[in-house]
């Protein structure tokens, strides 16, 4: 028995949550990417510069997709910790509603006013007519592009991996193909190409909606339980995310016009080029970070803070390597990056130094990202709302002032801006917790009230049944230290061995044992025990079982039943590819 690691089976759902966690950050940025490879191949230095007007505006329509997608993915990890199934199906259908209003708004807006847009973002002259055609061929797609950011994380939470998978490259193959459409018969331009990433969209949501169309998915469309409340709460959770796109938004809108009047085109060119890159490497901290709010979300709903603490270590050591090497790769082939994109002999040397500058921001991004990713899912909405402000907008705009027309100061700004927010996280922690953080990777303060006392809650991992039968006498003995009678201690320790003899037995594979593992989690309140217990087997619903089957065959799944009579509530849900059962048993 392996006790104080019950957050074994969480650290590996963070790692394989986050790779489809950063698909849906980085989807938009790989098809501006492919957009702006296909711009400067077919149609000049100054259609990629158009395709950087742009990027602020679809930045602002990926803020209102991050409100409710972050909100939703928050909140039913919340739940998720409580077993709350029905409040996640209402979190979850609310979220989608939201998405498709907000979405038809987008595109009907980019349909109408194009070239006012357009003139908005910066653009002038020639710019002003191939911004509004690119525009106007993203627009239609703005909402499915919402829709599917919305869609994507709760595909893999719902354990639907060949979906989400079939969705994403159904959605890169279309945009390829009707971008080379485009440059080889259509001959469209730039409203060609906007409208090839809005076929890709398109695609996404085809594929991936029906899946939660069925019933028998944690994740499924259900009216019950639709209330305004729900949608106030996802946009508080959510909020922040929105703030922190309209910062970023802000600070390109204004970094474009200062790099476009100091360096003209060429500035602007190496900045689009440097920002595609920079889109798809953001896509890997999305990921990361979006999985840690999900499961630091569920550790919140689980008052769990030792698991919590714990975080910002498994974040590193799981992708804090990644981001060093990934620059190195960047600042060693930025000169053939740049050519790849058109760069002309004597724009090299600019567009490198913009891919080196502004992507050095990876090298303190693996420490910075993490405390806010869980702060937000301490509901420190507030704090977290100016800790964006303060790294998208409020510090490149200061580093802008010091620059001048200083091009490499300008395109420093982002790795300067992530340094100051170190040090605002270091004197955040100091205030708070009276003392210094002992390491980068301690910059996160957790408070003790957010959880359980100690001395109230008992956790252990299990994988045989020596260990099973070891923890059931150990959580017999901890209910009556809290004073339960003795048949509640009995039967809390019953309960758990019947649970996980059962998972064992029915549960574990012959093969790799090792990588399966039962947790269960005591929490001692109002007089009575809350048990969690969780696994990464095979999907079982054990509620619906007993519905089923328990009078066919009396003899059946023993364990199940006993702890249906004896348990005042039973819980069950799969997400996250986990089974967790959430039992209550009164004093």
């Amino acid at each position: 028995m392996k006790k104080d690691q019950s957050d074994k089976i969480v650290r590996k759902v963070f790692l394989a949550f986050a790779p489809v966690q950063a698909l849906a950050v980085g989807l938009p940025g790989i098809n501006g990417l492919l957009n702006s490879l296909i711009v400067s191949s077919n149609l000049g230095v100054s259609a990629l510069a158009a395709v950087g007007f742009v990027a602020p505006f679809t930045s602002i329509v990926g803020a209102v997709s991050a409100v409710m997608s972050s909100g939703a993915q928050i909140m039913c990890g919340r739940y998720l910790g409580r077993g709350d199934l029905k409040s996640i199906r209402s979190t979850f259908t609310t979220a989608i509603l939201m998405c498709a209003l907000c979405g038809l708004v987008f595109s009907l807006l980019g349909m109408i006013v194009p070239t006012g847009i357009a003139l908005l973002l910066g653009a002038s002259g020639e710019m002003t007519e191939m911004t509004s055609n690119y525009f106007l061929g993203m627009a239609p797609g703005y909402l499915f592009n919402i829709l599917f950011a919305c869609l994507l994380p709760f595909l893999q939470m719902d354990n639907a991996k060949k979906t989400s998978t079939i969705a994403v490259a159904a959605s890169l193959v279309t945009a390829v193909g009707c971008n080379l459409l485009n440059a080889a018969v259509l001959k469209w331009g730039l409203l060609g190409v906007g409208l090839s990433t809005t076929a890709g969209n398109l695609v996404s949501v085809l594929v991936s909606l029906p899946h939660f169309l069925f019933k028998s998915n944690t994740y499924r469309f259900s009216v019950k339980g639709l209330s305004r409340k729900t949608a106030a709460d996802i946009v508080k959770q959510g909020y922040p995310s929105s703030i922190n796109a309209v910062a970023l938004a802000m600070r390109d809108r204004v970094m474009n016009q200062i790099l476009f009047s100091v360096g003209g085109s060429a500035a602007m060119s190496a900045l689009t080029v440097a920002n595609n890159i920079t889109a798809v490497i953001v896509s890997v901290n999305g990921g990361y970070s979006g999985s840690a709010s999900l499961v630091s979300s569920v550790l919140v709903g689980e008052r769990d803070t030792k698991s919590l603490r714990s975080m910002t270590r498994t974040i590193f050591k799981s992708f804090g390597w990644l981001y060093y090497v990934v620059y190195a790769l960047v600042f060693i082939f930025a000169k053939p990056i740049a050519q790849l994109f058109g760069a002309e002999a004597d724009k090299l040397d600019l567009y490198a130094m913009a891919i080196r500058l502004i992507n050095m921001f990876m090298v303190t991004n693996a420490f910075k990202e993490a405390p806010l990713s869980l702060y937000r899912s301490m509901g420190k909405i507030n704090l977290t709302s100016i800790f964006f402000v303060l790294n998208g907008f409020a510090f490149p705009m200061l580093v802008a002032a010091v620059a001048g027309n200083d091009l490499g100061i300008l395109y420093a700004a982002p790795p300067i801006s992530e340094v100051l927010m170190l040090l605002i996280y270091t004197a955040y922690f100091r205030f708070k917790a009276g003392r210094f953080p002992g390491s980068l990777l301690n910059l996160t303060y957790v408070p003790d009230s957010l959880g359980v006392p100690d001395t109230d809650c008992y956790s252990a991992t299990i994988q045989n049944a020596e260990e099973a039968i070891a923890a059931s006498t150990e959580i017999c003995r901890f209910c009556e230290e809290k004073h339960l009678p003795k048949k509640t201690a009995m039967y809390c320790g019953l309960c758990f061995e019947e649970m996980a003899m059962d998972t064992l037995k029915h549960g574990f594979p012959e093969k790799n044992r090792e990588e399966y593992a039962v947790d269960v989690r005591m929490i001692y309140e109002n007089n009575g025990m809350s048990m969690m217990i969780r696994d990464n087997c095979p999907g079982f619903d054990p509620t619906e079982w007993l519905k089923l089957y328990a009078a066919e065959d009396p003899s059946r799944s023993i364990g199940i039943k006993l702890v249906s009579r004896i348990a005042a509530r039973m819980d069950y849900s799969c997400t996250l590819g986990l089974n967790v059962m959430n039992i209550r048993l009164n004093g």
